[in-house]
């Protein structure tokens, strides 16, 4: 049973790990929980040294990976706010170097040529 626990986790992690490298951000709460169900029960019936090793190897892999994925969307984040902030405000520096915002009209009608 323990040999078997590790098994399905090491394959949850690889799971995770596609996951992870394809965005598909929506996948990782049913991973997690099912990764906290395994490590729940190593940690009640014990494993080999050797297969817990693997295992944290595995699990820390995943956490750069995940913090990879975080950073990234973060930066996005602060890129679009970015963009608002440039669409409704216009930022300059004045001759004795300070910056100065003009707040933009927001606008309701669209205009064509």
């Amino acid at each position: 049973m323990t040999e078997q626990t590790a098994t399905d986790l090491l394959s949850i992690l690889e799971q995770e790990r596609g996951a992870l490298r394809a965005g598909q951000i929506d996948r990782l709460q049913d991973l997690t929980q099912q990764k906290i169900a395994l490590v729940d029960r190593l940690v009640t019936s014990g494993s080999a040294p050797d297969r817990l090793s693997l295992i944290l190897s595995v699990m820390g892999r995943n956490e750069r990976l995940l913090k990879s994925a975080c950073d990234g969307i973060g930066a996005a984040n602060a890129r679009l706010a970015e963009m608002r902030s440039v669409k409704s405000n216009l930022s300059y520096y004045s001759s004795a170097g300070k910056k100065s915002n003009i707040r933009t009209p927001d606008p309701s009608l669209e205009r064509r040529a």
